[in-house]
């Protein structure tokens, strides 16, 4: 699988010219499968997860094969960086064991793509370091993944990280939102601004 590092635009959020989905989470969206562990509250998704373990949640309003993807995800206040966990926007997801996550890890300013499939995780893109993530409490990380088949581009804050490959699903997959747990506490990170368009 090729993976291209490259210098990018400030480019933070989606940018094609129909919007096919948007949520400010000013109100609980039926299509969003919620778990014990998700709530929507003061305009944002927010997902808490216990120590090592994840959370995921998935939009099954529609599936998208072709899309431009984005989300904001903001810093959580934790008294330990080891608890802060990881914020990760899904994508071509299947099912809740087989789908990708675009992660970011603001404690180490890296980001990174896996996938779990059948129980296992995955690491075609392993984490590297990209410019620009934000790491104060409360600050905002604009994730964003241009979709196009098989074909991916990831950006954090407008900051490209990573062209890849994926195996795409005929029909497309579902797109979602998850946290990965600190080392010894649960955390809960805020989602802002979830918005699917068109390809540029």
């Amino acid at each position: 699988m090729a993976a291209v590092m490259s210098a990018a635009s400030p480019v933070f959020a989606c940018e094609g010219n129909s919007v096919l989905f948007q949520d400010d989470f000013a109100k609980a969206d039926p299509a969003w499968e919620f778990w014990d562990q998700t709530k929507i509250e003061g305009g944002a998704m927010k997902i808490t997860a216990q120590p090592q373990h994840v959370a995921p949640i998935f939009y099954k309003g529609d599936s998208y094969a072709k899309a431009d993807i984005c989300v904001d995800a903001i810093v959580p206040n934790v008294s330990d960086p080891k608890n802060l966990g990881l914020a990760s926007l899904l994508f071509e997801g299947q099912s809740y064991d087989d789908f990708y996550a675009f992660y970011v890890n603001v404690v180490d300013g890296t980001a990174a793509i896996t996938r779990l499939l059948k129980n296992k995780w995955l690491r075609p893109i392993p984490f590297r370091k990209v410019d620009g993530i934000v790491a104060q409490a409360g600050g905002k990380n604009t994730l964003r993944l241009t979709l196009n088949g098989a074909h991916a581009t990831a950006y954090v804050n407008g900051n490209k990280v990573v062209d890849f490959l994926i195996n795409a699903s005929d029909g497309g997959g579902l797109v979602g939102l998850e946290v990965d747990g600190g080392e010894t506490s649960p955390v809960t990170w805020s989602f802002k601004n979830f918005k699917v368009t068109t390809l540029p």
